[in-house]
């Protein structure tokens, strides 16, 4: 026979147990909440500045197509941080072949990168890329393009810090001025070849997102003989550079 002090024991006991396993239950679901929401709100965050990035592409087509000599552009860095790095690493070099010999010209372009935890969105020769890890992908494409036979252009953005090179807190300003832009080839007026024949024009490119370049790359016309080069046969060949300042403001 049960007595009444052991049952009011029991019932004592059973609530603990039942009131431990609701507590227990709440701060899993806060936790795992919690951690969740804050995935989330990274993720709004590099959505957000992948937006950002592109504005900084429209601003810098803007002053290499010569449309504009400055621009600026807002940008809102929540909890991430701003850097302008010109690493010797990160090289684009571009080969011109022709009848009449070889010529190399070498390209450090600078990149412009917002960091978040692991994902990091950064403009760079050109072109915006997105990246989560050790994944890559293009955003926007540079400016260079292969008509295969007839016409191959390299335009190569680089960037030059004339002030502080990393920022962090809510809002920062970017300003870009443009610095000068250099016609590497052709040079002197003259045309690359003669009527009837065709330049061979190979771009290697060597940096944190190289394979990533492949896709923008192919889609302009570019071939792909081996990875992170690309080669163009044409008539006519531009390759030039247009430097630009970059000021970090508060």
């Amino acid at each position: 026979m049960i007595r009444r002090d052991d049952r009011g024991v029991s019932d004592l006991v059973g609530f603990v147990l039942i009131f431990s396993v609701i507590i227990g239950s709440a701060a899993v679901i806060f936790t795992v909440g919690l951690g969740t929401l804050d995935d989330y709100k990274a993720g709004v965050q590099t959505q957000n500045a992948e937006g950002t990035m592109r504005s900084v592409d429209d601003a810098l087509v803007a002053i290499e197509s010569g449309r504009s000599p400055h621009r600026t552009v807002q940008m809102r860095l929540h909890d991430g941080r701003l850097r302008l790095s010109n690493e010797s690493d990160t090289a684009i070099n571009v080969t011109v072949s022709t009848p009449d010999g070889t010529s190399t010209t070498g390209f450090s372009p600078g990149t412009l990168a917002y960091r978040l935890d692991g994902s990091t969105v950064a403009y760079q020769g050109g072109a915006v890329f997105r990246a989560d890890g050790e994944s890559a992908v293009a955003v926007d494409g540079p400016g260079f393009r292969c008509d295969e036979g007839s016409v191959a252009i390299v335009s190569v953005v680089s960037l030059r810090a004339s002030g502080s090179t990393q920022r962090s807190g809510s809002v920062t300003t970017v300003e870009f001025e443009r610095d000068r832009t250099t016609l590497h080839v052709p040079t002197g007026g003259s045309p690359v070849v003669d009527a009837g024949e065709e330049a061979t024009v190979e771009v290697t490119v060597r940096s944190d997102y190289d394979a990533a370049w492949e896709r923008p790359m192919t889609e302009a016309g570019w071939s792909t003989p081996s990875p992170n080069t690309y080669t163009c046969d044409a008539t006519r060949v531009v390759v030039r550079e247009t430097v630009v300042d970059v000021g970090l403001g508060s």
